[in-house]
C-alpha cells in the first residue's frame, strides 16, 4: 500500500506541474496573436492611406483632363470662326461661284463640342450678331484680308490694346458674340490668369471678360476719375488728343449710357462732397462704397457723431489745425534764434 500510495503523490506532484507548463505555453501564444492583430491594423492602415492616395491622384488628373478638354474646345472653336469669317470678308468667295460652292459644301458653323454644349451658348455661337457699326447707321469698311493681331505683352498699355480690338472688331464686322473667343488666344500674363478664373458661360460674354480683365489690373470707376481731374498734359499730346482722353475717361467714369441723368448728378455731388471733407473721413467713406451723395452724407454724419465734437471733420479746418500745429512747433526755434542774435 505504500508504494502506490507515493506514486499517487508523485502523480499529485507532476499534475501541478504539467498545469504551469500549459500556461506558460498560452501566454507566449496569446502575445503572437496580439503582435500579428497590431501588424494587421498597421498594414490595414497602409492600405488604406495608399488607396485615398490613389483616389485623390485619380480626381486631380481628371481636373487636368477636363481643363484641357475646354482648352482645345474652345481653340477648336476659334479655329472654325476664323474660317466663317475668311469665307465672309475674302471678295473672290462670291455667292455661287466655284470657289465658295467647294469651301460651304459643308456647313460653316459646325457643332458646338461636348465640352461648350450649352443650349444658351450653343444659339449665341451660331446665330452671329450684326456689327456695332450696323446699328449706328454706319458702312463698315470692307476688310480684305484677315488682320494679324499682337499678343498682349507685358509693356503693353491694357486699356489702349483693348480698344485697339474693338475697333478693328467692329471694322472686320465681327458679330459682338465673337470678340471673346477671339479674344482669348490674343492674352497673356495677367490677362489670361482673369480669364481662366472665370465662370464658363461668363468667359464667353466679352464684356465680363473685358470687366474682369480691367479689375485684374485694378482698374476702376475710381481710376478713371483720376485721370479725368489730372491736370496733367501728357509730353506731345495736342489739344485734341487731350480732348478725347478727358472724354473718353470722363464716359469710363460715370458711363453715361447706363445711368440717368439724376444718378449721373449724384455722381458728381458725391465726388465734390468727398473733396470738402478731411482726409481720413474721405478714406472711412471710400472703404464703404456709398453709390450716392446722400448715402455719403449719411455715412458722415456716423463718423463725427463717433468722434469728438472738437475733431475737424471738413478739408478747410483740418487744413487749418496742420498749419496752426506747424507754426506752434516752428514758433519756440524762431523766437530763439531772435534772442542769440
Amino acid at each position: 500500500m505504500a508504494p502506490k500510495k507515493v506514486r499517487t503523490d508523485q502523480a499529485e506532484v507532476e499534475e501541478p506541474g504539467r498545469a504551469v507548463g500549459e500556461g506558460d505555453v498560452s501566454e507566449v501564444e496569446l502575445g503572437s496573436v496580439t503582435e500579428d492583430v497590431s501588424l494587421a491594423e498597421l498594414r490595414d492602415l497602409f492600405r488604406s492611406h495608399f488607396a485615398q492616395q490613389q483616389a485623390r491622384d485619380h480626381r486631380l488628373e481628371q481636373e487636368a483632363d477636363r481643363q484641357d478638354a475646354r482648352w482645345r474646345a474652345m481653340q477648336h472653336q476659334f479655329s472654325l470662326l476664323q474660317q466663317e469669317v475668311h469665307v465672309r470678308t475674302t471678295p473672290d468667295l462670291r455667292p455661287g461661284s466655284d470657289i465658295q460652292t467647294g469651301l460651304l459644301s459643308q456647313p460653316t458653323v459646325q457643332r458646338v463640342p461636348s465640352v461648350l454644349r450649352d443650349t444658351s451658348v450653343s444659339r449665341q455661337m451660331e446665330s452671329p450678331a450684326a456689327s456695332p457699326l450696323e446699328g449706328q447707321g454706319q458702312s463698315p469698311l470692307r476688310i480684305e484680308r484677315e488682320p494679324h493681331l499682337q499678343r498682349l505683352s507685358e509693356t503693353d498699355d491694357v486699356e489702349h490694346y483693348l480698344a485697339t480690338f474693338e475697333r478693328i472688331a467692329m471694322a472686320c464686322r465681327w458679330p459682338t458674340t465673337d470678340w471673346a473667343i477671339r479674344l482669348v488666344p490674343l492674352l497673356s500674363g495677367k490677362a489670361r490668369a482673369a480669364y481662366v478664373y472665370m465662370d464658363m458661360v461668363d468667359s464667353l460674354d466679352y464684356d465680363k471678360l473685358k470687366a474682369a480683365i480691367l479689375a485684374k489690373y485694378d482698374i476702376n470707376a475710381e481710376t478713371y476719375r483720376l485721370q479725368f481731374r489730372s491736370t496733367e498734359v501728357k509730353e506731345n499730346e495736342t489739344p485734341k488728343e487731350l480732348y478725347a482722353r478727358l472724354k473718353e475717361n470722363y464716359a469710363k467714369w460715370v458711363q453715361p449710357q447706363h445711368h440717368t441723368k439724376e444718378e449721373i448728378g449724384e455722381t458728381v455731388i458725391l465726388e465734390q462732397f468727398l473733396r470738402m471733407l478731411a482726409p481720413d473721413l474721405q478714406v472711412w467713406i471710400k472703404e464703404r462704397g456709398p453709390v450716392s451723395a446722400a448715402e455719403a452724407a449719411n455715412l458722415a454724419d456716423t463718423f463725427v457723431a463717433a468722434r469728438r465734437k472738437t475733431q475737424p471733420w471738413t478739408f478747410k479746418r483740418w487744413k487749418g489745425s496742420k498749419d496752426s500745429n506747424k507754426f506752434q512747433h516752428s514758433f519756440p526755434t524762431t523766437v530763439r534764434a531772435i534772442h542769440e542774435d
